[in-house]
């Protein structure tokens, strides 16, 4: 359409100007002269005027090619135009046909979603019986598993109360014997003492024959110019009374080692009767494991796992920090927490006598200015059931998702810079926790960090969550965190602690005596830090990533997490409590000892 209109304006406008030139031309001839002065002049005005009929021939020429192009353009631009009309029909056509589709594609795509909707929930409940029945599968084989190990359990019970009757059999044999010989004996005490009663008398006599020696010496110095002969007689006296009083010497003597075999044979017998209490003891313990083992017990468990009858020692404050003083108040394990000592009021005399030098003190309080208190405010969904390998309820796995306060406690242990961007000082501080107090990267970006908290009035040093990183190891309990921070000045003075604190670490441990020395500096309750000193008990081996120690050192909850020093021992995690009242934690191997 476009193209047809410009054509028309085309033709139009040629049409005019050839129009003007022949007015022009016309007007030109009009103003002519009727007179004409010469002939050369009518004659040019001649040719003149047949050019301008040829010129104007020519251009009505040229018009009428126009033309006949402009109609043979119109021509073509009514069959564009009659095309572009058909076009436009079946363009409207394609339209309706194209909402129809759409009509229909939507009523296929809700069939198709419907149908998705129905596959879905099928495949839900096929999902479900599937988990039910490998819930059922699991169930059966450890129902099988079980009875395997009843059965295995109860065989080694039978083996070893079998062993332990035939050993206290011979046992008893063993000591009627020597109640036999302890009877001999006796009698032959009872000869002796008759034996013994007959020499005092002897020795009674010869004491009066002695003074009467005395005598009888006196008057042989007054008699010895009476003769030689009663002389004589008085010295072979006194020899036969320094040989019975040589007898005597060696009968109370062979008296004395009497009494002493007889002293020697009751305490194999005192000894006997603690080792028969001791295998009743043991046949009793394995009869408590064994009731465990078979389902008797609250907790399924196994004979060797320290795990079964432990818990976590972190505080746990639901109305958060605020009620932290109360629960310090309310404490049922430590009431009064007699056996804590403040970090301002400890002193080396505190300390035992062996270990009362300055090396050792400067340690203990280069611990405490390292160690953090640690608040996470949420447990992590990702917590296992149990503990690895065991059916053993893993800490806090009642939690899991839930947003509570927890305190528990921690060491710096490296303080290093970061290099990811080099114009901006940023450090990462390590710290050294348990696994159980801060699980994974969940709860660490939850956790945030508070250093010399040495007394209630203390100035509040917190370190919050910025950037973090994570590695923990779930069997043995320990947990090291990266805190990133930009306070320059806290981690010049932590790097400084830190370095001061490995100096004295090689140095008391190099000279470790086997006394089994130990102390924690913890957070009990969440409240200011305290020291609480002991010794190591006792090593559980049962697996290599099952080991424990266990101590009567003093802790509280809020203490799960907190180094162990034993001394000569690579530094632990305190874990928690064991039903029977001892503290235990992973043991991690010793540098300069062997157990």
């Amino acid at each position: 359409m476009l193209i047809y209109g410009s054509q028309i304006e085309a033709s139009t406008a040629v049409t005019s100007l050839t129009k003007q030139e022949s007015k022009e031309k016309h007007n030109d001839t009009l103003k002519m002269p009727n007179t004409f002065t010469n002939v050369s002049q009518y004659q040019s005005l001649s040719e003149k005027c047949i050019q301008l009929k040829a010129n104007e021939t020519s251009q009505n020429k040229k018009i009428q090619k126009l033309k006949q192009r402009l109609q043979s353009q119109l021509e073509v631009n009514k069959c564009l135009k009659e095309k572009l009309d058909s076009k436009g029909n079946e363009i409207q056509n394609m339209d309706t046909k194209l909402v129809e589709f759409k009509q229909e594609f939507m009523n296929e795509l809700t069939c198709a979603s419907n149908f998705m909707l129905q596959l879905q929930s099928h495949c839900q409940t096929l999902s479900e019986q599937l988990e039910a029945k490998k819930e059922k599968e699991e169930i059966q084989n450890k129902k099988t598993e079980v009875l395997s190990n009843k059965t295995d359990i109860i065989s080694q019970t039978q083996d070893y109360i079998s062993k332990s009757t035939k050993a206290i059999v011979q046992q008893q044999g063993e000591l009627n014997k020597k109640m036999e010989i302890i009877q001999k004996n006796q009698d032959s005490f009872a000869k002796c003492s008759t034996r013994l009663e007959t020499l005092e008398k002897e020795m009674k006599k010869l004491n009066e024959i002695s003074e009467t020696k005395h005598k009888h010496v006196e008057q042989t110095n007054d008699v010895r110019n009476n003769g030689t002969d009663t002389l004589d007689k008085v010295v072979k006296k006194i020899n036969t009374l320094e040989a019975q009083l040589i007898t005597i010497t060696k009968v109370s003597a062979r008296v004395e080692s009497l009494e002493n075999e007889i002293m020697k044979l009751n305490g194999i017998s005192e000894m006997k009767q603690i080792h028969g209490q001791q295998t009743l003891q043991m046949k009793k313990v394995k009869k408590e494991s064994l009731d465990q083992a078979i389902g008797l017990s609250d907790v399924k468990c196994f004979e060797d796992s320290q795990l079964n009858i432990g818990h976590h020692e972190q505080q746990i404050s639901t109305l958060g920090e605020a009620d932290l003083v109360r629960h310090l108040a309310n404490c049922e394990k430590n009431p009064g927490h007699a056996n804590f000592i403040p970090i301002k009021t400890f002193s080396i005399k505190h300390l035992p006598l062996v270990h009362q030098n300055t090396d050792m003190y400067a340690f203990i309080k280069a611990a405490s200015n390292l160690t953090v208190r640690i608040n996470v405010t949420k447990t992590s969904q990702y917590r296992p059931k149990c503990w690895p390998n065991t059916e053993v309820p893993y800490f806090l796995n009642d939690m899991r998702g839930r947003d509570c306060l927890r305190t528990g406690s921690g060491m710096v242990v490296k303080v290093s810079k970061s290099n990811e961007i080099s114009y901006i000082d940023q450090w990462n501080v390590t710290v050294q926790t348990a696994t159980s107090v801060v699980f994974d990267l969940l709860e660490a970006k939850c956790t945030s960090l508070r250093f010399f908290y040495d007394a209630e009035d203390s100035p509040e040093v917190v370190l919050n969550y910025v950037d973090c990183s994570i590695y923990h190891d779930v069997n043995k309990d320990t947990c090291f965190i990266d805190f990133k921070t930009y306070d320059k000045q806290l981690a010049a003075k932590l790097q400084s602690l830190v370095k001061w604190y490995d100096t004295l670490y090689q140095k008391v441990n190099k000279t470790a005596n086997c006394d089994d020395f130990m102390f924690i500096v913890s957070h009990p309750h969440g409240c200011s830090k305290q020291i609480s000193l002991g010794q190591r008990l006792d090593r559980h081996t049962s697996k290599p990533s099952s080991d424990k120690i266990t101590y009567l050192t003093s802790t509280c909850p809020g203490s799960s997490g907190a180094i162990v020093h034993c001394i000569g021992y690579i530094n632990m995690n305190h874990t928690g409590c064991l039903q029977s009242g001892e503290n235990y934690c992973s043991y991690r191997g010793s540098f300069y000892r062997s157990d």
